[in-house]
């Protein structure tokens, strides 16, 4: 008589509780802030949404929703040997139709998120259908059907060598390869033209193509050109400002192919691979070392040449290639490796070339947005962790200190009233000398009320230029305002708090904090500009008993993580979460500046806030 074999244990998987519980799949008490478990094996106790992305958890084994166990998770998507003997895993149809189902129904789309497409989006001029063959080498074809510019990224274009740059060959046999590739991308804004003499090629009589021209045609392999159409589409889009430009696209798209600077194209290619490394997809992993690597080794050797000679006569791509670098850092883990990036540009922008009067327009954009962009990181940074006084001036000459800077979303008299507040803090601190500390401390509190009287009555004028967008729906003027607010704000919350070590229980900081948090859900997630006052009201302003508050804070991270998944994003909210919880414990008076910046420094160095 046979006798029934008991099946293993099965253990229960429960789908509630912390994360350490989840993982060990044992049940959890949900006490907050930390439940038993995690109390006992002094280990962090994070509650919420953890993802997990469909591709990650079928190579884990890891089943989703109600699939059951890894088997029959293999069994019901259609994994097994194939028919023919090859041995190969198939996916059935059906499995894949219920898992991009699934996918779909994960989360409510928001009105920001719609895309619009018609047929004529992929069509060519004759009506035909655009087919994508990424096997195939893919033709980047730039117009230049406009006047010779005088640009300076024009006038100082240098021909293509053999130290990683792309040389250009009028080959007939290439030519039919480009017209014969399924796709061509035409930049209508990088329209240019080139000095020296510059002949069309000849274009079969089929193609209605523009005539690529040289050296403005270049080859790039499929990955290439997938991760600089990245690039100008989605990740330019995501970081940029509020105003009526997308400096990353109309200028660092514009110089990079202007100059043909090979080290400013690795950088680029660099922070779009980096970007979607980050969202998972693994067929970059590599690409984003060697192209990082191929952009600083380049860096590196084009300033040693430039200071052996004493000739920085081309120092654009210099500028742009220090600032990807920089983006790249702060977009991959946010840590301050970032900084590194800003000693550098600080020592470039008092370079005699990039301080002269006689600039060229295209010149003074860069410019411009190279300072803005730095100026910002730094003084923003100074707000999470003592950064040290600032030795440099940003501000390029003409600049009316009042009007909003649309890259930034915040006037230049904000910024530095933002440092002032941390250089006088640092200085409060360093205050040794009894004899004298009396009178130091008098001047520091004079210059303390003429700050923020400065703030109360401060005018951020919006300019015209920011009014507009070149993409998208452009900011309506209440939101430029809610903006504007809200940073101002923000500065006085962090003077109180930094300055006077005020605590979020004080009547004048629950105030300040209650006027930032109605002016958050007015501002859209479309710019990273929200970040700044979304981390100051959350770490100085929110108290620990207000959950109300702090969902509209998780809220608006939330938003922005959906959007980006940049890395300081990610650490900002990581570190109001931190805050949170020590505040649950000791209560609002025992976390003031000091502790806050231990643990910004612990969770990974300073951190970037634009």
């Amino acid at each position: 008589m046979g006798h029934r074999t008991q099946d293993k244990e099965f253990k229960r998987r429960y789908r509630t509780g912390c994360w350490k519980c989840r993982e060990k799949k044992t049940r959890c008490d949900e006490r907050k802030p930390s439940c038993t478990a995690c109390q006992k094996s002094v280990k962090p106790c994070i509650y919420g949404i953890k993802l997990l992305w469909q591709d990650e958890a079928d190579s884990r084994g890891i089943a989703l929703g109600r699939s059951g166990t890894n088997r029959n998770l293999k069994r019901k998507r259609g994994f097994g040997k194939d028919v023919s003997g090859g041995g190969q895993l198939q996916l059935s149809q059906s499995a894949s139709a219920k898992t991009n189902s699934q996918l779909l129904s994960a989360r409510p789309v928001k009105e920001w998120m719609f895309l619009h497409t018609e047929t004529r989006d992929f069509e060519d001029d004759d009506g035909r259908t655009r087919v994508k063959d990424m096997s195939e080498t893919i033709s980047f074809v730039y117009s230049s059907g406009s006047p010779r510019a005088s640009s300076p990224f024009l006038d100082s274009a240098k021909p293509f060598s053999n130290d990683g740059v792309r040389a250009y060959t009028p080959n007939t046999s290439i030519e039919q390869k480009y017209f014969q590739s399924s796709i061509s991308i035409s930049f209508e804004h990088l329209s240019m033209a080139y000095p020296g003499n510059v002949t069309g090629l000849p274009s079969p009589p089929s193609s209605r193509l523009p005539k690529p021209l040289s050296p403005g045609s270049f080859v790039f392999s499929a990955t290439e050109a997938y991760l600089l159409d990245y690039f100008r589409t989605q990740l330019a889009q995501w970081c940029r400002g509020f105003g009526a430009r997308n400096p990353y696209r109309n200028i660092i798209l514009r110089l990079t192919f202007g100059t043909g600077s090979t080290m400013l194209l690795h950088a680029v290619l660099a922070a779009s691979a980096n970007q979607l490394r980050i969202l998972n997809d693994s067929r970059y992993n590599e690409d984003v070392w060697v192209y990082r690597g191929k952009a600083l080794k380049l860096l590196q050797m084009r300033i040693q040449d430039c200071r052996i000679q004493n000739d920085w006569s081309g120092w654009e791509d210099i500028l742009a290639t220090v600032l990807m670098l920089c983006f790249f850092d702060v977009s991959d883990r946010g840590t301050s490796t970032w900084r590194s990036h800003l000693d550098v540009a600080r020592s470039l922008r008092s370079l005699p070339q990039v301080t002269s009067a006689r600039l060229s327009i295209d010149q003074e954009s860069l410019l411009d947005f190279f300072s803005c962009y730095f100026d910002s990181h730094e003084a923003l940074a100074s707000t999470a962790a003592q950064c040290g006084s600032r030795v440099t001036s940003w501000l390029t000459p003409g600049v009316n200190v009042q009007d909003m800077n649309s890259d930034a979303g915040v006037s230049h008299e904000l910024l530095s009233l933002i440092s002032q507040i941390s250089d006088l803090a640092h200085e409060k601190v360093n205050i040794k000398s009894s004899s004298i500390q009396r009178s130091m401390l008098d001047k520091i509190q004079y210059r303390r009320d003429a700050i923020e009287r400065q703030l109360h009555n401060l005018r951020q004028n919006i300019s015209a230029k920011s009014r507009g967008s070149d993409h998208g729906h452009p900011p309506s003027q209440e939101e430029i305002t809610s903006i504007a607010n809200a940073k101002r704000l923000a500065a006085l919350l962090y003077l109180h708090f930094r300055l006077d070590g005020s605590s979020p229980y004080q009547p004048h900081m629950a105030r300040l904090t209650s006027q930032i948090l109605e002016l958050l859900p007015k501002i859209g997630v479309w710019s990273n500009t929200i970040l700044w006052p979304l981390y100051i009201v959350g770490v100085m302003g929110v108290q620990s008993e207000r959950d109300e508050d702090k969902l509209v804070v998780l809220e608006r991270f939330e938003d922005l993580q959906q959007t980006r998944q940049l890395g300081n994003v990610k650490r900002a909210r990581r570190i109001v979460e931190s805050v949170w919880r020590l505040r649950d414990i000791r209560g609002s008076d025992g976390v003031g500046w000091e502790v806050v910046q231990d643990i910004v420094l612990r969770d990974g160095g300073e951190l970037s806030l634009m």
